[in-house]
């Protein structure tokens, strides 16, 4: 079994997690040029893993980056939530980015430029296989179906190889029509120890 899922005492990871992780661009007004934004590290993904890692859980993140000064800075923020980076993974490509902007009711518009992002790159052949297998649970969504064959597959394959899978539908008809989505769900329910559904 590789290393790289493993913690620094040599045990299996809590959970791992698969996805694509996303630059955050943040607006308080509309986008627009000389608008204001903040940058931050986002997306589904590392969502789940820093919540769990603040929970206490040893995690670990499998996504791929750009391989290049923004990739580094992300993985550096992913290590600076408490999630292992281990098993990301670094080639070239382009980081998949997302803007939103938030109204002072706190409704939220997004922008997302992510078609063919270095993220939508995840394949099987990117898994830690005995990491995936080893772990206390390994989580995964319908977004990272969504955005690729090969990242789809790979979370199939995560989804045979855990002990307990985890997935959340987390459709996004922007991604996937309703019928992808829910032929996405019939095909990893049935591997799933869990499935969290949200409206």
């Amino acid at each position: 079994m590789s290393t790289h899922g493993l913690t620094g005492g040599g045990e299996p990871l809590d959970v791992v997690v698969l996805g694509e992780v996303l630059l955050e661009v943040a607006t308080d007004a509309p986008v627009a040029h000389g608008v204001p934004a903040r940058l931050g590290v986002s997306g589904d993904a590392l969502n789940v893993a820093a919540a769990a890692a603040r929970a206490g859980a040893r995690v670990g993140l499998a996504a791929v980056l750009t391989d290049d000064e923004l990739g580094r800075a992300i993985a550096d923020r992913v290590a600076e939530l408490g999630v292992s980076t281990g098993m990301l993974r670094f080639r070239p490509g382009q980081q998949g980015v997302y803007l939103v902007h938030s109204d002072p009711e706190g409704e939220r518009a997004f922008s997302y430029a992510r078609a063919g992002s270095v993220g939508s790159s995840l394949s099987p052949e990117d898994l830690d296989e005995g990491a995936v297998g080893a772990a206390g649970a390994v989580v995964a969504g319908g977004i990272a179906c969504a955005v690729s064959d090969s990242a789809r597959r790979a979370v199939l394959t995560a989804a045979r190889l855990a002990r307990r899978f985890v997935f959340d539908p987390n459709h996004r008809p922007r991604l996937a029509s309703r019928e992808e989505g829910a032929a996405t769900l019939a095909e990893l329910a049935r591997h799933a120890h869990l499935v969290t559904p949200s409206h």
